[in-house]
């Protein structure tokens, strides 16, 4: 009975430990075969399913691990058609955007052609009160050429000053500026060139605003009078002296004549 017993506890053994291999190997495949499949989705490969063979705690974690891998396929596909109309909107912008850059480029240049055909002087100065602009005939006027002004403030550069007294007078810029009104030059405004002789100038400021109204600078249009007040000056002195000392219309003629040759 004895010797039955043992033989009987260790067939036992035998069968515990062969149970136990096999339900280790088991587990331990399962847990491989997910890690592996885990590696893969890891590289991208969303296509892998780790094998699901019980309905134990590793099976079920087997497929929560595949549903798992499901919703990141949608989230992916989402990501993707995402990134496509994300991409598409770029595209659309980015044409928009040059679109508006080559009109607003164009009416640059129509604006810039208008401007340097004027006749008068013209320069624009915005909120810093440095010079945007600076046409053609403001710089045969000023004898500044366009490069020395351009990006300088206004007032270091041209000189308006009183013909009389020498004073600075650029109060009518500054006046359009604040009052967002079209301020006159005032008669008898010099213009300073760049080779220090005088220029009797006329015209006047007007300030531009921005698509909200606020003014953003000024632009200032003068042109040469210097022949317009030698005309009046002349004008003048020849009535003075036909009032008080020339005798007959033809001695203020012959006069008038050889001021103007």
């Amino acid at each position: 009975l004895r010797n039955i017993i043992i033989i009987i506890i260790g067939v036992a053994v035998v069968l515990f430990v062969i149970l136990s291999f096999l339900v280790s190997h088991s587990i331990t495949r399962s847990i491989k075969n997910l890690s592996q499949t885990a590696q893969l989705i890891t590289r991208g490969d969303l296509t892998k399913r780790a094998e699901v063979k019980s309905k134990d705690e590793i099976g079920q974690l087997a497929k929560n691990f595949n549903v798992m891998t499901k919703s990141l396929i949608r989230a992916n596909q989402r990501i993707r058609e995402y990134a496509a109309t994300l991409e598409k909107r770029v595209r659309e912008r980015t044409r928009e955007l040059a679109e508006t850059l080559t009109k607003v480029s164009r009416e640059k240049d129509r604006i810039n052609t208008i401007l340097q055909s004027i006749g008068d002087g013209v320069f624009v100065i915005n909120k810093d009160n440095k010079i945007a602009v600076f046409n053609r005939a403001a710089v045969d006027i000023s004898g500044f050429s366009e490069k020395e002004v351009v990006g300088k403030k206004y007032d270091k550069v041209l000189k308006f000053i009183w013909e009389k007294s020498g004073k600075v007078n650029d109060g009518f810029i500054k006046e359009a500026i604040r009052t967002g009104k079209v301020t006159e030059v005032k008669n008898h405004t010099v213009l300073i060139r760049k080779d220090s002789k005088g220029v009797a100038v006329a015209d006047s400021a007007a300030p531009f605003r921005d698509k909200k109204g606020k003014i953003v600078g000024c632009v200032v249009v003068f042109r040469d009078v210097t022949r317009e007040r030698r005309i009046s000056q002349m004008e003048s002195e020849f009535v003075s002296i036909a009032s008080h000392q020339l005798r007959t219309p033809i001695t203020a003629i012959q006069w008038l004549m050889e001021r103007v040759l």
